[in-house]
């Protein structure tokens, strides 16, 4: 297609941490249309639609996933729903034609995870989306920091053989887990793709309600990477959030006021900083060029956002998963 895309938000309120009321905000600066809003009840799709009108969107409220799904004003739907509805959401998608942004993680079914294989099923829905010529995006929104982090701390080349990871987490249990690791390994692709293989050697040095230490070495093409990830727990934003490839650890810190967000070099004393553009308009905003280019292969081995990445992903994040319900049983 040319036009810019019609976008419909599947889980368009705030409702456990979700992302929907910033994503229709992301989508509505970048001049796409947001013209619908899909709900659990047709209570809740009115008071999203509302919402969203205060802040000049009008989008139709649906609570009915075919009517949604089927619109002919609807080109594209970004899925910001909790994780367990993902799967029913994307099966629908294809049925109706829909490009698709998920959000992470992309497919999941609660404590019950391993009652099926997500990489499996990412990877059949990827080959679905590509051969039906639709775009797939998961949103994971890190390696949109790589330009700025790498400004921060000059370098011809990384050689990416260490990185540490801080996430501040709304969740205290396993969901800390799904909550934050695609972000890790999302990151971890762009600095070296992954192939089929186990991660090795994972590792929970600490574990509380409002910390987690976790180590793991990933397998990347390029050599293994040794990854230490640190979850702090953070209920309201804005959250700790950074992380250091070979030792140089840029820290995240956002204005509370104007949101503007920036990486610190927490080893410089004087206070060195670079601005970070927001990651999630810039991953939306390649989104809304990919619907509007048909650019729907696998691609986008710069940001690691699109289908070729995303079963790898679910496959190394399940293993996070078990290793930890394994260890605590919670």
């Amino acid at each position: 297609m040319t036009d810019v895309p019609r976008i419909g938000i599947v889980g368009a309120r705030r409702n456990r941490q979700g992302l929907g009321p910033y994503m229709a905000r992301f989508f509505h600066e970048l001049d796409a249309s947001v013209t619908g809003v899909l709900g659990t009840s047709q209570a809740s799709a009115d008071t999203a639609a509302e919402e969203l009108r205060s802040v000049g969107i009008t989008a139709h409220a649906y609570s009915d996933p075919t009517a949604f799904f089927s619109a002919s004003d609807i080109d594209a739907v970004a899925i910001a729903s909790p994780h367990e509805s993902h799967l029913s959401c994307l099966e629908h998608a294809l049925d109706y034609g829909k490009h698709v942004l998920c959000e992470k993680p992309f497919v999941w079914a609660g404590a019950d995870a391993s009652a099926f294989d997500p990489g499996a099923e990412s990877a059949r829905l990827a080959r679905a989306f590509v051969d039906r010529d639709l775009v797939l995006r998961e949103n994971v929104q890190w390696p949109y920091t790589l330009a700025a982090y790498r400004d921060l701390y000059p370098s011809d080349a990384f050689s990416a053989t260490s990185l540490e990871f801080l996430l501040g987490p709304a969740a205290h249990d396993s969901g800390r887990i799904t909550d934050s690791l695609s972000h890790v390994l999302s990151l971890l692709q762009v600095l070296s793709p992954l192939d089929d293989v186990p991660l090795g050697g994972i590792e929970f040095e600490a574990v509380s309600a409002t910390e987690l230490l976790l180590r793991f070495d990933y397998p990347g093409q390029t050599g293994t990477i040794a990854t230490r990830v640190e979850l702090r727990h953070s209920p309201q934003p804005p959250r700790p959030a950074g992380y250091g490839i070979d030792g140089r650890f840029a820290h995240r810190e956002i204005e509370p006021e104007s949101y503007r967000m920036s990486f610190h070099d927490r080893a410089d004393s004087s206070g060195r900083s670079v601005p970070l553009s927001d990651p999630m308009s810039q991953l939306i905003a390649d989104f809304i060029a990919d619907v509007t280019s048909g650019a729907t292969a696998f691609t986008d081995g710069a940001h690691s956002t699109g289908p070729q990445h995303i079963a790898p992903r679910m496959r190394a994040l399940l293993e996070l998963y078990d290793a930890y319900r394994e260890r605590f049983r919670d």
